[in-house]
This record gives structure tokens, C-alpha cells and sequence, in this order.
């Protein structure tokens, strides 16, 4: 059985629908490529800066004020820039490979939130929230 059906008959349709080449369409359709994928493999609590992310940077680069959005699975669980980077204890402005902690803003507390129930903001409770474990996944 064909794997992502249902995508290649999206691709079909666009190529017989406008008349471009089947790749042409997909590429549109797929749109661009995330500059930056990064495993999470650690999470440390800052002080006053949320989480640090420990990153596996294995495409594209991870630079100060990158636009980047953390997911679990197909969840996602932040978005936000990057605020620190950090390879050691060495402070840097680009990372294009290897081992790196990020810090973001605004920072990340790890957890997605749930939609507020009616209920719960009448009688003052707090928004409930998700905990979600790692692995988690940074892409730009």
C-alpha cells in the first residue's frame, strides 16, 4: 500500500488543476523546509529564564533571535525566539552543528496548555495544564 495517499492525490489534483509538473506542485504544497531540526535530549530549570533546552543541532543552524517552534510528536508545545545560546559555558551567536542550550522568549515552562474551562474560572482555579515528557523537537 502507498504510503501518504491521500497527500498524493492533494499533489494530483493541483498538478491537473493548474498545470504544473506533479514535483512543482508538491514542493508548493509541502512548502519550505524548516531551517533549523534539533532534538531536545536535556531540560534545565533557570532561574528567571524558564527552561534551558539542551539541543542536538543535526540541520541548518541555531542563531540568537531564530523564530523557533518546540513540538512533541505533532503537538506543539512553544513558540518563541531564541533568547540565549549557549555551547559550555561559552556564550554564542550561531551554532551549526553539535551540542547547544538554548533559552527562549518568552521562556519556556514545558508544559501545553489545555483550553480554560468555564467552571474552573468561575470557582478561581487555575488554568489546568499538560504535561508533556521529552523527546521533544525545536524546528525554525
Amino acid at each position: 500500500m502507498t504510503e501518504d495517499r491521500d497527500f498524493k492525490k492533494v499533489v494530483r489534483e493541483r498538478s491537473a488543476k493548474t498545470g504544473e509538473s506533479y514535483q512543482t506542485a508538491r514542493r508548493q504544497l509541502e512548502g519550505p523546509p524548516p531551517t533549523l531540526t534539533a532534538p531536545v535530549y536535556a531540560l534545565w530549570q533557570h532561574p528567571a529564564r524558564g527552561l534551558v533546552l539542551g539541543l542536538v543541532v543535526e540541520g541548518g543552524q541555531v542563531r540568537r533571535s531564530l523564530p523557533v517552534t518546540v513540538l512533541a510528536g505533532e503537538t506543539i508545545l512553544h513558540q518563541g525566539v531564541v533568547a540565549g545560546l549557549r555551547v559550555g559555558k561559552e556564550d554564542r551567536d550561531v551554532v551549526t552543528s553539535g551540542e547547544c542550550g538554548i533559552t527562549l522568549d518568552p521562556p519556556f515552562h514545558g508544559y501545553a496548555p489545555r483550553p480554560i474551562e468555564e467552571a474552573a474560572v468561575e470557582a478561581g482555579a487555575l488554568r489546568p495544564v499538560e504535561t508533556v515528557s521529552l523527546p521533544y523537537l525545536v524546528v525554525g
